[in-house]
Formats: structure tokens, C-alpha cells, sequence
């Protein structure tokens, strides 16, 4: 581990006036960052134990594309205070922290030993999660560092954590990316597309949206490349195409520089080198005051402007700029990058007609790709040493290593793999096949369901409509039952009334005394006394009956009726 700088509080706020100064007709970007540097410094005055360790580590996070040797060695410190007070969590947070700014420096050993002391406090404290994450970000660093094997036993190690976890869908396609990445790196083409595969099917479980086409696109970009590597331009174009439509429904596009990586990653040149020089609204490369992160990124552009200016055959900017950036990449120990480089080299001076220093360089990376076992770059390196010994006449290396390329390239395999390819695809459609089949069969199965379903809606319809005809019919005649009921009682209750009344005329014992008058005539043998008594009387009687059928009765007809009962009387 390099030594670290524990700057002290007074050396902090020296350090930030200083660069303060400097900077204050920066852009609002910048800015921005300067007033969130102000007031973290501020927390700082009053801060403690853990509150005063994120904060730190918030500072440092900040501070990195303005002085990155400050910015770690405040890391440092907060890391120091965090194991001080057993705060392991943050610990490791910030040691993560350190090892990715070490990465994006250039030192990727340095990062790859700080990675794995995080990992440790992460295994430490159980957080499984998180040490995967780790043994992840371990692998890609790996890959960088062409430590191959064990990039791929991290990957496989973060493999194993992420599936005792739920919802790791993100992480392991992840993983599976990577290690199909290290897989084409060592010509291992099957492996490398079983690996794409499974993590392109593992990201179509992603649930947020916006992460599942970001990922999926990055996968779709690394299968194109492999088809285009081994050849299949069809399948290149196949997956190139995929690319374009899950960008389209990306909400957040490439900037410009990523894209122009793409397209040299597709080897598009023109278009890389379109987007490359497209104009642009803000260049955060350029808000960077950390000398050594500027010349990092300074290299860098050099190192993509030469490998595209190489693929236009623009030979001469491109050995300008790639003589420019070999030394730094050299120096750094970026072999991943350098491999690159000394290929665009070669492929430039070749191009130029400069075959000694093609050789120069063509054997750098024949050295390089044996040393690392990079058998793609050494299949290269052997095709462009045998056309550069044909051109310079020397036949016999010639043939010497382009023998040697044909044997690399049979060793590699790409006529099997293609041949297993098209055993893939064939496997792929039929997967395909029957997955139209199921979802005809799903569909037929929903329509028949869905027909089973309205002729039961129907049938409960009319099944509703009769029994509400029944219960209203059988509503009707309870109503009639109960109307001719009511009727009857009605009826009766008017006889009953009317027998009252006609009781109420005809006094029971006034009839009983006229019947006894009569009997007493009989008796004496007055018959006509008799006779007019009981003409009188049925008079009455008939008056009575007839008057009990109407409400009203005319006085005269009542006065009269007066008069004979008088007369009886």
C-alpha cells in the first residue's frame, strides 16, 4: 500500500483556498461543487465520530477531480477513524472508495489489493450483498489487469453470494457479463456467448425499466462485437440492430464520448469518429484540475482519436497520436489499453509503408498476447507480422507465421463456433417456436375461456330476466290474492254494517209487539183488524229493507215511513 496523506483540519481548509483561488471563474458545474465544499468543510468544525467520518468521506468524494492525492489521502483518514470507532460498514464503503480512485488513476493493482481488503470488512460483518458487489467490481478490475483466471473465480465468487440473496437479478447479470467478456478475451467464443446468453436472460428479470435497457443494451454491444470478432457480420447486424431499439427506449442516452467508444467497439469508424468531434455543451473532462486526472484523460482521447484515425487509414494522425500515448499507457501499466495502442500502431505504420517499426511494435504485441495468453491478439499479431515480412520479401517468416496464425486460428476454433452458432440459433428459433406455440395455445385457452365466460354472462342474463319475470309475476297474484281479500273483507264488513243498521231500524222488540197485535187479532177473530195490521207492517217492512240499500234517503221518504210507523204504533 503507498504511503498515506492524513491531512489535518488546518490543512484541509489551507489546501481548499489555495485551489480556491485558482479555480473562481469556474463553470456552474464547478461551482456547485465549491458550495457543497464550503459547507461540508463548515459540518466539519463541529463534527464527530461517525458523523464526522461520512462527512470526511463525502469531502473526499468530492474533492477527487480537484486534487486526487488530497481526496484519497482524506479517505484515508475517515477510513482510519471509522475502524477506530469500530464503524465497519462506512468502513468499507470508504475503502471501496479509495480502491475505485486508485482504478481511475491508472494504479489497478494498487486498486485491486485496497478491493479486497474491503471485501474482507464486508465478509466480516455478513453483509453478503455488498461483498458481492465487491467480488464484482473485483473481477472487472482483474479483467483490466489480464489476471484473467482470477477475474473469473471472483465473478463466480459473487455468483455464489448473489444466489442465496432475493432480487439479485442486476448484480449476477452483471457478472455474467464479465465473465464473458474474460471469455472472448481468451478466444474462448462458445463460452463467451453461453455467458452473454445467460446474462441476457437473467436482465430480462431486472425490474426497474430503465436499468433493464441500460444493461441489455450493454450485453446486446458485447455480443455484436464477438459475431463481428469471429466474422458473422449477419448476426453482427442482428444484434447491432437490437442495440439501436433498446437505445431508442433507453430515457438517457450515451454523451458522446461513450458513444464514439461504441462505435469503435463496433469498428463504425466514421461515426466514431463523428461523435468523437460532435460539438458539445459541456465538457466535464475539462473541469478536472488534478494534473494527473487530466493527463489520464488527455491519453485517452489521444489513444481513441489514433485507433480511429487508424480504421479511416488515416495513417499519419494516427501515429501521431498513438507514438503519443503509448509511453503514458506504458508507464501507467495499462495493459489492457497498450495492447490496443501497439495493434493500431502496427496496423498505421503498415498502412504508411514504415515496415520496420510495424515489426517494432507487431512483436511488442506478440510478446505481450504469449505473456498473457491473449491467443485473439496473438492470432493478430502473428497475421500482421506474416504481411509485413511478405512485403520487406522475407518469405520464409512469411510463411513461418502465417503458418502460425492459421494454427492460432484453427486452435481458436471459429469455424467450430460458428458451427455451434448456428446449433444456438437453431436451439434459439425453436425456443422461439414454442414459445409462439404456448402463447397461441395461452390465447386460444384465454378466447375459449373467454366465449365459456360470455355464454355463462349470457345464460345469467336471461336466467336473471326469468326469475325476475317469476318473482313479479308471483308479486302480481300475491297482490291480487291479497286485493281480492281485502275485498271480501271489505264486503263483509259492509254486510255486517248493514245488518247493523237494519237492526238499528227494525228494533227487534217493536217487531216482536207488532207479530204479538197481529196474533191478538187472529185470536179475537177480528181478521179484518188483523188484515190491515199486517198490511201496514209488511209496508214498513218493505219501506225498511229498501231505504237499508241507499246512504241517503229523501225526507219525504223518511217522513212517510214515520207516518206508518205511527200508525202501527
Amino acid at each position: 500500500m503507498t504511503k498515506k496523506i492524513l491531512p489535518s483540519k488546518t490543512g484541509i481548509l489551507a489546501f481548499l483556498l489555495f485551489i480556491g483561488m485558482g479555480t473562481a471563474a469556474q463553470s456552474d458545474f464547478a461551482e456547485t461543487r465549491w458550495k457543497k465544499i464550503d459547507s461540508l468543510v463548515k459540518v466539519l468544525h463541529t463534527a464527530k465520530d461517525t458523523t464526522r467520518v461520512k462527512t470526511l468521506h463525502n469531502l473526499s468524494q468530492i474533492l477527487y477531480h480537484l486534487n486526487s492525492d488530497s481526496a484519497i489521502g482524506i479517505a484515508h483518514t475517515a477510513y482510519d477513524l471509522a475502524i477506530k470507532l469500530n464503524y465497519l460498514s462506512e468502513a468499507a464503503n470508504i475503502m471501496n472508495t479509495i480502491s475505485n480512485r486508485h482504478f481511475w488513476r491508472g494504479d489497478i493493482n494498487q486498486s485491486i489489493d485496497l478491493g479486497k481488503e474491503s471485501i474482507s470488512i464486508y465478509e466480516k460483518i455478513n453483509n453478503h450483498v455488498e461483498a458481492a458487489k465487491m467480488y464484482r467490481e473485483l473481477g472487472l478490475k482483474l479483467t483490466f489487469a489480464l489476471r484473467f483466471s482470477e477475474a473469473l473465480n471472483s465473478y463466480d465468487k459473487a455468483i455464489h453470494l448473489l444466489s442465496k440473496e432475493k432480487d439479485n437479478s442486476i448484480e449476477t447479470s452483471y457478472c455474467l457479463e464479465g465473465k464473458g467478456d474474460v471469455f472472448g478475451a481468451l478466444g474462448k467464443y462458445d463460452s463467451a456467448y453461453l455467458s452473454y446468453n445467460r446474462s441476457l436472460q437473467v436482465a430480462n428479470e431486472i425490474k426497474d425499466p430503465l436499468t433493464q435497457t441500460e444493461e441489455i443494451t450493454s450485453i446486446l454491444i458485447s455480443m455484436a462485437a464477438l459475431f463481428r470478432g469471429v466474422g458473422d457480420m449477419e448476426t453482427f447486424n442482428y444484434y447491432r440492430a437490437r442495440v439501436n431499439m433498446f437505445k431508442k427506449e433507453a430515457t438517457n442516452d450515451l454523451d458522446d464520448f461513450e458513444q464514439a467508444e461504441t462505435n469503435l467497439y463496433y469498428q463504425q469508424f466514421d461515426s466514431a469518429y463523428y461523435y468523437f468531434f460532435r460539438p458539445k455543451k459541456t465538457d466535464y473532462r475539462k473541469l478536472t484540475l488534478d494534473r494527473k486526472l487530466s493527463k489520464r484523460s488527455h491519453y485517452i482521447d489521444s489513444m481513441h482519436l489514433g485507433r480511429i484515425y487508424a480504421g479511416l487509414k488515416k495513417y499519419d494522425s494516427a501515429i501521431i497520436y498513438l507514438e503519443a500515448a503509448l509511453p503514458y499507457f506504458i508507464d501507467q501499466d495499462r495493459l489492457n489499453i497498450r495492447f490496443e495502442v501497439l495493434l493500431a500502431l502496427s496496423i498505421s505504420h503498415f498502412g504508411n509503408n514504415n515496415y520496420q517499426k510495424a515489426l517494432v511494435h507487431s512483436n511488442h504485441l506478440v510478446q505481450l498476447s504469449k505473456k498473457y495468453e491473449l491467443k485473439p491478439k496473438l492470432c493478430e499479431g502473428y497475421k500482421l507480422l506474416s504481411d509485413i515480412y511478405e512485403k520487406t520479401g522475407d518469405k520464409d517468416k512469411g510463411n513461418f507465421y502465417y503458418r502460425k496464425y492459421s494454427e492460432l486460428k484453427d486452435e481458436l476454433k471459429g469455424d467450430e463456433f460458428k458451427q455451434k452458432l448456428q446449433l444456438y440459433k437453431a436451439e434459439e428459433r425453436e425456443k422461439q417456436k414454442q414459445s409462439s406455440i404456448e402463447q397461441l395455445r395461452k390465447e386460444k385457452r384465454w378466447l375459449t375461456s373467454g366465449f365459456i365466460l360470455l355464454a355463462i354472462s349470457i345464460a345469467s342474463i336471461f336466467g336473471l330476466i326469468w326469475v325476475q319475470r317469476k318473482y313479479n309475476a308471483k308479486k302480481r297474484l300475491l297482490r291480487a290474492n291479497e286485493m281480492a281479500l281485502k275485498y271480501a273483507e271489505d264486503e263483509k264488513r259492509i254486510a255486517s254494517l248493514e245488518m247493523l243498521a237494519l237492526r238499528s231500524q227494525m228494533n227487534p222488540h217493536f217487531i216482536f209487539n207488532c207479530l204479538n197485535s197481529i196474533n191478538r187479532f187472529v185470536l179475537r177473530n177480528d181478521t179484518e183488524s188483523a188484515s190491515n195490521y199486517l198490511t201496514k207492517f209488511s209496508k214498513l217492512m218493505r219501506m225498511v229493507l229498501e231505504n237499508s240499500k241507499q246512504v241517503l234517503i229523501p225526507l219525504a221518504e223518511e217522513v212517510k215511513c214515520l207516518c206508518l210507523l205511527c200508525k202501527i204504533s
